[in-house]
């Protein structure tokens, strides 16, 4: 470099500092006319293109900087940044790499290099680079950046508590970024620790009142925390800042299953409003479907679910699966595995055709299931997490049915007909409360199979010094204030029990907390109930039920597989049926098994039931053994009879399109 060139890099470079971009971009320029080859000069020119977002220019700038000069790790770094900037991402790994292999210690090209192979689902190699960038003694914005970054891949590969380090690094570096408070306040709470997540929620909603998601989990929390209706506020902001987004809509519309006063009418309302915005639009573009209409033909049946594994729907579509006759027919199984397991293995052998549809869209879904041509396309999910009622709403099948998944109407016109039976949507009144066309099969509405790891039932008789127990499984947001008044009732009526209240997510329960408070409101002494929190070792989570006498079921939200579990390991269950689909669950399962007389209609008759069977003394062995072999031999586990009954339904609807109705 000339005297000359370099006097002029020095002005140019004050231009610059001070962000006088032109300035010092013409004399960038003044020098390349006189010195092309001036590497300094092209990457700071280079530099101003980046700056100004003229990501193109700068690439092309860059890339002829390393080629007058290759060892410039800068202009590697520089190079990568644009690169990833603009999509090209493998490309810009290779110039990060290059930048960190020359000179390790830049900070910003290992963060950079971390950013590209997070996106391109490298999350194990990106926390790598992000750790490199922390080592190589960056500045606070790197810093600040790299923790962030470090913890919410953590959290993408679950692992909360590792993260929850991090993020809380992020924050302290920069208190006033409201995502990492989100972030951090998301770790606390998969963690479990559920008080310092509303807290930082709190905070963030404090830095950007904008935040919908921040007020969503903080709602969430505080739901699990508290009463529900304490957190509906912050669900109703989250709904007004984001009207468009159907996700956050149909997470209140779930969790206002929950709420002690739930209200059928209103929940339909709130299911049609988001059918109305986000589904309805999209079935009336739907194209005409070219199946045949044989009304004979063998019934082309597609299952979608993101929980063929391991999980409650299993536990009971696993049976019909099994059972379907294939000469009448074809199953495809439709699966976002995002977890695969033993269970999914399982499944798979009972599928004619299985379909991942992890990472598709709900369009190309709903083309893949046209392709498919299925005939009849069975949701399993509702409104929980993951569903797929974007695809349905394209309307990909002539028929289209809701199942399992769901205690409630999804609300969408797309989907016709609806699987249950007269116990839990008696004829009348409750058929206004759907969308959907009620078909009710004749019995029960559900087919179990029991968990492989499940024990023989509890076979000692060493608890003859033990109190009588009742206990609950049930996941603890379905408990609440009135429900806990008529669990201590009980208590007080039958002097010397105990309840057992283990919850069905988080260790340690989140719910832990506000669960003792509601019972030192009603005088019970915190030595009478036991409170546990998840137990992911399956067999010692069915080995629970050998310290429980009697069961309880939650109301207004029953249990469905906590029932059937606590049957099949010889333990009755008492429920309350109540005025919708999720009141009578409980109701139709007992009935199946034979068990009418433990479904209540009121609190005070769930407490004299309760009271009554305390009073025929501690569950003996036999007594255990006998209500298994009762509900093997019953309805709810006769798997060829059920699908018999599911096939004939599917039948009937096929011919109803057949016939044009």
């Amino acid at each position: 470099m000339t005297a000359d060139a370099s006097s002029l890099i020095q002005l140019a470079l004050e231009h610059h500092r001070a962000g006088r971009l032109a300035e010092a971009e013409a004399i960038y320029r003044k020098i390349l006319a006189a010195e092309p080859r001036n590497a300094e000069a092209v990457h700071l020119l280079g530099l101003v293109a980046q700056q100004v977002g003229r990501h193109s220019d700068a690439i092309l700038l860059f890339q002829r900087s390393v080629a007058i000069n290759p060892q410039r790790a800068q202009a590697f770094a520089a190079l990568g940044a644009s690169l990833g900037v603009t999509g090209r991402l493998h490309e810009a790994q290779e110039a990060l790499r290059r930048a960190v292999q020359i000179d390790p210690a830049l900070a910003d090209a290992h963060l950079n290099l971390g950013n590209t192979l997070e996106a391109t689902g490298q999350p194990e190699q990106a926390i790598a680079s992000y750790e490199r960038a922390l080592r190589a003694n960056p500045g606070e914005q790197t810093a600040h950046t790299a923790h962030g970054n470090l913890g919410r891949v953590l959290m993408s590969l679950g692992r909360p508590q590792d993260a929850i380090a991090d993020l809380a690094a992020a924050v302290q570096l920069r208190p006033n970024h409201a995502p990492n408070q989100f972030y951090l306040g998301l770790a606390l709470e998969r963690a479990g620790w559920r008080d310092d997540a509303v807290a930082s929620y709190r905070q963030a909603v404090a830095l950007d009142p904008s935040m919908a998601e921040a007020h969503f989990n903080l709602a969430a929390c505080m739901s699990a925390g508290s009463d529900a209706r304490d957190a509906l506020s912050h669900y109703n902001e989250a709904i007004r800042l984001r009207p468009d987004n159907g996700s956050i809509l149909e997470k209140v519309l779930h969790v206002h299953h929950y709420d002690a006063d739930f209200d059928p009418r209103q929940s339909f309302a709130r299911h049609r409003a988001w059918a109305t915005r986000f589904a309805d639009p999209l079935t009336a573009a739907a194209p005409p479907h070219a199946n045949s209409l044989d009304p004979h033909r063998r019934l082309r049946v597609g299952y979608v679910s993101p929980d063929f594994r391991r999980h409650s729907v299993a536990y009971f579509l696993e049976p019909l699966l099994a059972a379907h006759d294939k000469a009448n027919v074809e199953i495809f199984c439709y699966a976002d595995e995002r977890t695969r397991d033993a269970t999914t293995a399982r499944l798979q052998t009972y599928a004619d055709c299985w379909r991942t549809i992890t990472g598709i869209s709900d369009q190309q879904l709903a083309q893949r299931i046209r392709d498919d041509r299925i005939g009849i396309l069975v949701d399993l999910t509702g409104h929980v997490r993951h569903n797929r009622l974007g695809a349905f709403a394209r309307k990909p099948a002539p028929v289209q049915v809701s199942y399992l998944g769901y205690p409630d109407t999804t609300g969408t016109r797309a989907i016709d007909f609806r699987l249950t039976d007269a116990r839990a949507d008696p004829p009348g009144e409750g058929d206004k409360l759907y969308t959907e066309q009620l078909i009710r099969l004749s019995g029960c509405a559900w087919c179990y199979r029991p968990d492989e790891q499940a024990p023989p039932p509890a076979s000692d008789d060493d608890r003859d010094d033990a109190p009588i127990t009742f206990g609950c499984f049930n996941v603890a947001t379905k408990i609440n204030a009135p429900l806990i008044a008529t669990w201590a009732a009980i208590l007080r009526a039958v002097p010397g029990s105990r309840l057992i209240i283990k919850d069905g997510q988080g260790t340690p329960s989140p719910a832990i907390p506000r669960l003792r408070r509601e019972f030192d409101l009603q005088d019970i002494r915190a030595d009478r109930v036991e409170m546990l929190s998840y137990l992911p070792d399956f067999p010692a989570h069915f080995g629970l039920y050998g310290r429980i006498d009697i069961a309880l079921d939650t109301f207004p939200y029953n249990g469905t597989t906590t029932t059937c579990e606590a049957m099949w390991m010889g333990v009755p269950v008492i429920t309350m049926a109540g005025k919708c689909h999720m009141s009578r669950v409980g109701s139709s399962l007992l009935a199946a098994v034979g068990l009418p007389q433990m479904v209540t209609r009121s609190a005070e008759d769930y407490v004299a039931a309760a009271v009554r069977l305390a009073g025929e003394g501690k569950r003996t062995s036999q007594q255990r053994r006998a209500l298994r072999e009762q509900m093997r031999r019953s309805p709810l586990m006769d798997a060829r009879q059920f699908a018999r009954k599911v096939e004939l339904a599917y039948r009937e609807m096929w011919s109803r399109y057949s016939r044009g109705e």
